[in-house]
């Protein structure tokens, strides 16, 4: 199947199917298939696992799901009962293989002791069209169930009832969800932009203050993110939590003074933030394997050793004993 890229303002979304199914887990059986448009669906109650062969995801009450055609695929309800809008449509209707029965193609040949859907092979070929600047996401939480309730209802209402100009009312509802969709993707990444700016602010402010005492929630005040939010953000970043962060960041630092050679124990951990030498200690050889002590004394003799094992290079070129050849 091919699938076209189009500009937003080609759009002319054509929906071949809308409703709003409530059902129990024992009666809701998608297997193993591929379909030949795109569905949409926003689920309001319960729980929907979509299995994809590359991917999986479980939708819960607020979460959009959109799948692209040609895609294998099955769905399985993990609550007892689940209550979802689910919609079949193009992005652009072109007459040629565009007419054809959501019933007949995606209900009619669903066998429950056959695990895979044969594929039509003629709609298969079918060429569709998507817009390029909108996101079709497999799973997405909207802020605001309300708004895609109201206009989800409308939607299928039009579509049930079929007034004259329905399908202009139609193509407006696609219209404004679209919209919808891609004020929320708009969203999610001036989000994504600002939370990657306070994580920068929060590992540069750890890093500059490592010595000093520093507070989980007084950080976070900084950035206007919640100190268990911040965490989270932090973990995804740089792999670790903010803890971690500050002690590895203080061990090395520990590492490299003492490997100058120039102070105490205890004056390195006070000066890397720990008060308390024994604490200081205790953390250092939970980290390293070695107390301070130790890691100093390991360097010193790795250092003799480099120095007994090395050579110059005027040993090499006026080797001894070459003398009696002169």
């Amino acid at each position: 199947m091919e699938i076209v890229q189009i500009e937003t303002n080609k759009i002319s979304p054509y929906v071949r199917h809308a409703d709003f199914v409530e059902t129990t887990n024992d009666i809701f059986h998608v297997p193993w298939r591929i379909i030949y448009d795109y569905e949409f669906y926003f689920v309001v109650e319960g729980k929907i696992t979509v299995i994809t062969e590359n991917e999986e995801v479980t939708l819960e009450a607020g979460d959009v799901h959109i799948m692209r055609p040609s895609c294998w695929h099955r769905r399985i309800a993990t609550t007892h009962k689940i209550g979802y809008y689910n919609m079949h449509f193009d992005f652009l209707k072109l007459e040629e293989n565009s007419v054809f029965s959501t019933y007949n193609e995606y209900v009619v040949p669903i066998n429950r002791n056959e695990r895979r859907v044969k594929k039509n092979d003629i709609l298969n070929q079918r060429v569709v069209y998507e817009p390029k600047d909108i996101a079709l996401p497999l799973k997405a939480t909207v802020k605001d169930r309300a708004k895609y309730i109201s206009l989800l209802g409308n939607l299928v209402e039009h579509y049930k009832h079929m007034r004259p100009g329905y399908d202009l009312l139609l193509k407006s509802d696609i219209l404004v969800l679209l919209y919808y969709l891609l004020e929320e993707n708009d969203e999610r990444k001036n989000a994504a932009k600002y939370h990657h700016n306070a994580v920068a602010q929060f590992t540069q402010i750890i890093s500059s203050d490592f010595s000093e005492k520093l507070y989980l929630s007084d950080l976070s005040e900084q950035t206007c993110l919640s100190p268990s939010h911040m965490r989270k953000l932090f973990r995804e970043v740089n792999g670790c939590s903010p803890r971690d962060y500050l002690i590895n960041l203080r061990i090395e630092k520990a590492k490299y003074m003492l490997e100058e050679g120039k102070e105490t124990v205890a004056s390195i951990g006070e000066k890397v933030g720990y008060e308390n030498v024994n604490y200081f200690s205790r953390i250092f050889k939970k980290k390293t394997g070695m107390s301070p002590i130790q890691y100093r004394g390991s360097l010193y003799i790795k250092k003799k050793t480099e120095d007994k094992n090395s050579f110059y290079w005027c040993d090499v070129i006026n080797p001894v004993g070459d003398e009696k050849d002169k």
